[in-house]
């Protein structure tokens, strides 16, 4: 089969990784473009120090393992989505490539179903770019 793609950009984030789990474990590549301008709902701050506080947790050695380029980490978001743990979950994930920005890529868009372009009701969300900067990405 050919690649899907999704672009994430101005998309909560839990709906594009639901949406790209669905994807890959129906045996489909997946590819997520513009993980860096996906949102995550809550305030900037509150974002932040969420994450902040998973990167504390544990050592350098045992983790939790929290990536700091935005790539990496919309792709550990999708890896929640899946039964990683499983033969068939682990299968799918090597089927999906996340890009922080937005390469050339021949394949199929696909929307995301229930994805709303910047919902009007919430004003506060986090996006990936300004959370990983916190984290220290370059």
């Amino acid at each position: 089969m050919g690649t899907l793609i999704i672009n994430a950009e101005g998309i909560i984030l839990g709906r594009v990784a639901s949406q790209a789990a669905k994807l890959a474990l129906e045996g489909n590549n997946v590819a997520v473009v513009n993980c860096g301008k996906a949102l995550v709902t809550g305030t900037k701050e509150n974002v932040i120090n969420t994450f902040k506080d998973k990167r504390k947790r544990g050592s350098v050695a045992n983790g939790p393992f929290i990536p700091r380029r935005p790539g990496m980490f919309v792709r550990r978001v999708i890896r929640g989505m899946l039964p990683f743990k499983k033969a068939r979950g682990r299968e799918a994930y090597k089927r999906i490539s996340c890009y922080a920005g937005n390469p050339e890529i021949k394949g199929e868009t696909v929307k995301v179903r229930g994805a709303v372009q910047h919902v009007s009701r919430r004003t506060d969300y986090g996006q990936v770019d300004k959370i990983c900067r916190a984290l220290g990405a370059k």
